[in-house]
């Protein structure tokens, strides 16, 4: 239970305090303590695969099946970390989407700007 805290609480503030505007923090703390809890279920998926894996690995990759898998599950954590964080942007941006603006009334073809004089 301990780590899926530390993990929540290292996503929420990663993905509260990182981005280069204000995110609510609500949201941000829904969309961590559910990529929080995606992460620790991949770690259990990655140990229920193991022994699979690590037979595939080492018929493939011989002696290097340790960096390999750790290639593989590093990548696979990272993009879960990055889908979070779109995650997030994208439900903080929803939400803060106004009304358009009215157009502007048209003054003509914007041609002319290439017209050589």
């Amino acid at each position: 239970i301990a780590a899926v805290l530390v993990t929540v609480l290292g996503l929420f503030l990663m993905y509260w305090i990182l981005p280069n505007r204000r995110v609510p923090a609500m949201r941000v703390l829904r969309v961590a303590a559910m990529v929080g809890a995606a992460l620790e279920g991949l770690k259990y998926l990655f140990l229920f695969a193991w022994p699979w894996l690590n037979q595939k690995l080492d018929n493939e990759y011989g002696p290097f099946k340790f960096s390999a898998s750790l290639i593989i599950l590093s990548m696979v954590t990272s993009l879960l970390v990055l889908a979070g964080a779109e995650w997030s942007a994208r439900t903080a941006t929803s939400d803060m989407i106004a009304t358009p603006l009215p157009a502007e009334p048209d003054s003509g073809s914007d041609d002319s700007v290439f017209v050589r004089q």
